[in-house]
């Protein structure tokens, strides 16, 4: 996807905020739901992202996650469900993974990326300001320049109405340049 979403946009003339693809807006709902089943919490009150390539490299922000405005490790300290480093990865794991399930149990996922543009495309026409981790141009954020991929950002009737810059942990920035690393390989082998 964000491999596309580069091409579209170099080819297009678009504005890079107007050209933008599903990006990691699917992992980010499957994430805030397995963050929601372990804390036995509705998932509308998770804030959770994953950031990076749609794929294998994504990024979930770990450091980031909170419920109804807490802090994760503060919320989990009054129910004891912190998720351990085992409960993390296994969760990481699934997110990652669950594309590749419903593959094999299905034979697409056309359902859950139609869901995710209706979302963002809800997000435009209603004009709702709205964060999701759509991929688009990067230039400059997070210390990536020209490539196209996920962060949170602002959807508004204008498409792309500004970036959210998080401060993501030394771990989970080390792991965005990695994700950018393997999508400027590939577009570099498309002659890009």
């Amino acid at each position: 996807m964000d491999v596309m979403t580069y091409v579209v946009l170099k080819g297009s003339g678009l504005p890079p905020g107007q050209a933008l693809g599903s990006g990691t807006v699917v992992d980010s709902a499957r994430f805030r739901y397995w963050v929601s089943q372990r804390c036995n919490i509705d998932a509308r009150n998770v804030h959770a992202y994953v950031i990076g390539e749609h794929g294998d490299s994504e990024v979930l922000l770990w450091s980031l996650v909170d419920i109804s405005g807490i802090p994760l490790e503060s919320f989990c300290r009054n129910c004891n469900q912190k998720p351990t480093p085992k409960t993390e990865s296994q969760i990481e794991e699934t997110v990652k993974k669950s594309a590749y399930h419903i593959i094999e149990t299905n034979g697409l996922t056309n359902y859950v990326v139609s869901l995710a543009m209706l979302r963002i495309l809800g997000a435009v026409v209603r004009d709702e300001h709205n964060v999701l981790t759509v991929s688009t141009l990067v230039n400059g954020e997070y210390g990536i320049y020209d490539l196209c991929l996920s962060v949170p950002r602002v959807i508004s009737s204008n498409g792309i109405e500004r970036v959210i810059e998080t401060r993501p942990s030394t771990r989970e920035g080390a792991g965005l340049q990695g994700s950018a690393g393997v999508l400027r390989s590939v577009i570099k082998n498309l002659g890009y």
